[in-house]
């Protein structure tokens, strides 16, 4: 595989910023001119390729175009290796039907015996995202692919990064408290790795950020 900088921004493209909670009229408008029904919900992020008029929606659709656009420069993403890539899309798909929904569930959670149902879903989905990294990451190093960061990286530890900075004030539970008591050592090394990426870390919005933008999943809880 190449090795490449993280860095694949251009001045011909562009990813609309905005307030997650209170969108205005003009990325609406941009949205609705993107996705077929026109009574979809305006969910970020969009995407405006200026060079070649491509407008693009969801992340990993996004992700996918940038990485085969600017292959030759940056970090390349996704192995040449047909093989490596479907194990890559395996495991996005395997962290985002277990630990993604078991964060979100704990958001909706209005009860502490609903708080520790989930805190078991969470544990469960941690135990098998770290026996998915023993079973086909590749060895050399702490990411999915060994020493090269990769998309299994920059799709996933997002959430891992809002897990940390929201659960703990919002329910009362530690991610890496749960990795420790499930003895999830290989997560532990794949997770900490990604979080200390520079390009994830310098990205990375503030944790007040993060729980204020999150803050809109969250249900009342109605026993303390």
């Amino acid at each position: 595989m190449k090795h490449k900088t993280d860095n694949t921004h251009t001045p011909s493209s562009s990813l609309f910023q905005v307030d997650l909670n209170n969108k205005d009229e003009e990325f609406k408008a941009v949205y609705s001119k993107i996705h077929p029904d026109p009574s979809a919900v305006a969910k970020v992020p969009i995407f405006q390729d200026h060079e070649t008029g491509v407008s693009l929606i969801e992340s990993m659709v996004i992700a996918d175009y940038l990485e085969h656009k600017y292959k030759s420069s940056g970090t390349q993403l996704l192995p040449d290796n047909p093989e490596l890539t479907a194990n890559i899309k395996l495991f996005i798909e395997i962290f985002n039907s277990t630990f993604t929904p078991a964060m979100f569930s704990l958001f909706q959670a209005d009860t502490n015996a609903k708080v520790e149902e989930g805190r078991g879903r969470l544990a469960a989905a941690i135990r098998t995202i770290d026996r998915f990294l023993q079973e086909r990451s590749q060895p050399g190093g702490p990411f999915f692919m060994g020493c090269q960061f990769s998309q299994a990286e920059v799709v996933t530890i997002p959430f891992i990064q809002r897990g940390i900075a929201t659960l703990p004030d919002y329910r009362g539970i530690d991610v890496r408290e749960i990795v420790g008591e499930e003895n999830a050592m290989r997560m532990k090394e794949w997770m900490e790795a990604g979080l200390a990426r520079p390009s994830l870390a310098a990205t990375k919005p503030t944790d007040e950020v993060i729980r204020d933008g999150m803050r809109k999943f969250l249900v009342q809880m109605k026993d303390f």
